[in-house]
């Protein structure tokens, strides 16, 4: 296989496992400032239209949401920057559509941020419409 040419199923990854998938039993160490994430499926429903799984999928790539799943000893620690900002294991964060680096780790798809890639928290991931960017006149 060539280089410009990418496997039949790469057209098709999506990096949202399914939430029946469970999370690792044990962890990856990571250090440094970085924090390790795990993210989560959109909604089936905008309002009381329930979204076909193909545009689900293609919706995946602009939704930056995550649960946390590990925190490095020194996340947050180091600067000023984050003291209105703290995450924890359990919190959802959303973090920007190119940041971190994506791994599959004994199954499942993860992503490792930098604290810097973090750009707020939210209670229910459920709540942010990912079909916003994607209607025109959104703004």
């Amino acid at each position: 296989m060539s280089f410009d040419q990418q496997p039949k199923n790469a057209a098709n990854e999506s990096w949202i496992d399914p939430a029946e998938v469970k999370d690792p039993k044990k962890l990856p160490r990571h250090g440094g400032l970085t924090t390790l994430v795990r993210p989560v499926a959109i909604r089936a429903k905008v309002g009381n239209i329930l979204l076909p799984d193909t545009f689900r999928e293609a919706a995946g790539s602009l939704t930056n949401v995550a649960r946390v799943l590990s925190i490095s000893g020194l996340t947050k620690s180091e600067s000023e920057y984050y003291k209105d900002l703290k995450w924890k294991v359990g919190d959802y964060v959303v973090f920007g559509k190119y940041a971190g680096i994506k791994m599959k780790y004994q199954g499942v798809k993860l992503v490792l941020l930098n604290d810097e890639d973090v750009k707020m928290l939210i209670d229910d991931p459920s709540d942010l419409d990912p079909t916003f960017n994607m209607m025109q006149g959104s703004y």
